[in-house]
């Protein structure tokens, strides 16, 4: 919090806001300035896109197919450092997603899977064989609740 202003203060800060007058020379000038600003900006951001595009055609000429690869894996390693120097600011979910759309990149023009999905099926023999195995080895009893684990003379076959 801040601390209450003496009349003086108040008065002060008073004189330093001065509001327009609609019409007013002041209130023209300060408009036209303020017109000049948004041009002047809107300006730099036509040629900024400008630039931008003319790169990225520069760059689709002399683009070759099998270089996406390490392209991409160099622009990986570009980020991380870049980031880790602060040399740019990425926020915190912006990196990982960026690397890893990068990382896919690598991979699949390496002809490598971006994702794996693994299945598998146990049948109720295997489960029971590997049951066994286990009483065999350890004392299951004070692992397990069951009848079949409990008795060792239980054969569910």
């Amino acid at each position: 919090m801040t601390a209450p202003q003496s009349k003086a203060q108040q008065k002060q800060s008073a004189k330093n806001l001065v509001l327009f007058e609609k019409g007013s020379k002041r209130a023209r000038e300060a408009g036209r300035k303020g017109g000049q600003t948004r041009s002047k900006n809107a300006l730099a951001k036509r040629a900024l896109t400008t630039e931008l595009t003319e790169t990225l055609q520069q760059l689709q000429k002399g683009f070759k197919r099998e270089q996406l690869g390490p392209t991409a894996a160099a622009l990986a390693i570009s980020l991380i450092i870049r980031a880790e120097t602060g040399e740019i600011e990425i926020t915190g979910k912006d990196l990982p997603e960026m690397l890893k759309v990068l990382v896919e990149v690598v991979r699949l023009e390496a002809g490598q899977a971006t994702s794996l999905t693994a299945v598998g099926h146990v049948s109720d023999v295997s489960v029971m064989e590997q049951l066994r195995e286990m009483r065999s080895g350890t004392d299951v009893v004070d692992v397990c609740e069951g009848e079949g684990l409990r008795n060792p003379s239980f054969d569910p076959d």
